[in-house]
């Protein structure tokens, strides 16, 4: 059976968009130790990765599994193809203008993937989930249909988080497992939640009590895990505390995301950046790494990188106008 776009899944990431993007401004421009920027960091990193991948996962049950591997290989391929440019072109940037130490070897390093780029370490990500959904298309299919095996491989997902990464040192191995020598989103412990974004698109209604437990699990987790020890768990690499906590912030928004739809002005705004989450990431990346290399030290309080933030996205916004029609994206829209 066909199924439908779901305009709140858009809303959901225009919403994780704009947290990405203020915790870039913030972290890049702001002083850490200031009470805003550390709660903008804890909140943004709980629930933004995780609330791409969830609703990756979801997008792509409409638009690829439901619709089966042969008539979608092809557009997978194209759309992991794309992350991994826009990496390409965040991470050429970062060391052009950031870190003003751009050579050929920087260049070949970054092309091989044995140099990652700060803030651009998520893209890679983006491409090699999808690369492992179409590698693993038929089990991915499977694993979602049956609940009592989705647990299971959840579980087992979770659990990769014992691994221990201590010794990374491998660009590519941190992407697969972590690593705590740099900034990675491995896609082994991710994976998880990709998985629940699929699950929750095929079976939302009789399952969303179950999502709604699950979250509350995670949050009183992490809850627990602090007060116990007065120290967040670990992001990078994630801890399964880590991971499950965050399931509640992306549960959150998406049920905000719900109301959102019937505020149509808004509704507009953040799926208009929900549908070009890409070139929303990329874009803003160039103007913050431009911006960071002409003005350093570049020094923000929390309201102004918060206007910053507003004044950028609204900015890329327009420029999404004049190159495409402007419209207006229904529920009934088929997801593409």
């Amino acid at each position: 059976m066909m199924q439908r776009r779901d305009e709140a899944i858009d809303i959901l990431k225009g919403m994780l968009v704009f947290g990405m993007v203020l915790s870039h401004v913030s972290g890049l421009a702001s002083s850490y130790s200031a009470f805003p920027i550390k709660l903008i960091w804890l909140l943004t990193g709980l629930v933004t990765f995780s609330g791409f991948m969830f609703s990756f996962g979801y997008a792509c049950q409409l638009a690829y599994f439901s619709k089966g591997l042969r008539a979608s290989y092809q557009r997978m391929l194209v759309t992991a193809l794309k992350p991994l440019i826009a990496f390409y072109i965040s991470g050429i940037y970062w060391r052009a203008f950031v870190d003003k130490g751009l050579s050929l070897n920087t260049l070949i390093n970054i092309l091989i993937l044995r140099d990652i780029p700060p803030y651009s370490e998520f893209l890679i990500s983006f491409s090699l989930m999808l690369l492992i959904a179409l590698i693993f298309f038929k089990p991915i299919q499977k694993i979602t249909d049956n609940q009592k095996l989705f647990e299971f491989i959840f579980v087992l997902l979770l659990l990769t988080t014992l691994i221990p990464c201590d010794l990374v040192q491998s660009s590519k191995l941190a992407l697969i497992i972590g690593s705590k020598q740099f900034a990675a989103y491995p896609i082994l412990p991710y994976l998880s939640i990709y998985l629940l974004g699929i699950y929750f698109a095929k079976h939302t209604f009789c399952h969303t009590q179950r999502l709604a437990f699950l979250s509350a699990v995670g949050l009183l987790g992490f809850i627990v895990f602090y007060f116990s020890g007065r120290q967040l768990p670990s992001r990078f690499p994630p801890s399964a505390i880590w991971i499950l906590a965050s399931i509640f912030f992306v549960y959150l928004y998406y049920l905000a995301a719900k109301r959102i739809v019937h505020w149509r002005s808004l509704a507009e705004v953040l799926s208009n950046w929900g549908r070009n989450v890409l070139f929303y990431l990329l874009v803003s990346n160039i103007l913050i790494f431009t911006f960071r290399g002409s003005y350093s030290p570049l020094y923000l309080d929390p309201l102004a990188s918060l206007g910053v933030t507003v004044l950028m996205l609204l900015t890329i916004h327009f420029l999404t106008t004049i190159a495409t029609p402007r419209h207006s994206i229904t529920p009934t829209q088929k997801q593409t």
